[in-house]
């Protein structure tokens, strides 16, 4: 059975380290092979045909999609930001509650860019050599924070404005079911309306 060395892996697939690690856990064989170019040993080896099958399934696929979206370099792009601070700062807020707003948006989950994030263009994965870093789009994020912010005040406005309405009502009822108990020619609304017991008398021109 061919095997495979994690130099073969991202050679041939594009894997970084971390996705060797997170999709295929520890390797089949913890034999080495030699290097034929330095002369090395690269020890743990992976069967090819587990390899292969990871890569097309579903979680490979999107593992592979993120590594391709993310970023390669030191600092973020002119515009992007790591620190939430900067966020909050342009919104008024701490970088805390920037976070909890990015949560209900569902552009951060576990202190991390989502999915949504990227395909929005408010986030990205940017890889440094060493670590992975969460950048944000300042002006993009703000704005979309800004948007959720007014359609939420929107909805209290007109849910404040329904209970008025509601308490309105109910006041008017309790007035007309006291104007029937007190005057007999009024009989109790069916519909809402105040139904008299006699037609109106006719108009009389002067």
């Amino acid at each position: 059975m061919t095997m495979m060395t994690r130099e073969e892996i991202r050679t041939e697939l594009g894997w970084s380290d971390a996705m060797i690690h997170s999709l295929l856990r520890t390797p089949d064989s913890p034999n080495a092979r030699r290097n034929k170019f330095t002369g090395g040993y690269t020890y743990g080896l992976y069967h090819r045909e587990r390899v292969l099958f990871v890569a097309q399934s579903t979680e490979g696929r999107a593992a592979k999609r993120r590594w391709d979206e993310t970023l390669h370099g030191n600092t973020p792009n002119p515009g992007w930001t790591t620190r939430l601070g900067d966020i909050g700062r342009a919104l008024g807020i701490t970088a805390v509650a920037a976070g909890k707003l990015l949560e209900l948006l569902g552009y951060r989950c576990g202190k991390h860019v989502t999915d949504s994030a990227v395909a929005a263009g408010c986030g990205v994965r940017r890889w440094d050599g060493f670590a992975m870093h969460d950048d944000w789009h300042s002006d993009r994020v703000v704005f979309a924070i800004g948007l959720v912010a007014r359609k939420h005040q929107l909805e209290e406005t007109e849910a404040g404005r329904r209970r008025e309405e509601e308490a309105m009502i109910s006041g008017l009822q309790v007035e007309l079911r006291a104007l029937c108990a007190t005057d007999s020619g009024i009989k109790p609304p069916h519909g809402g309306g105040i139904h008299h017991s006699s037609p109106c008398p006719p108009y009389r021109s002067l």
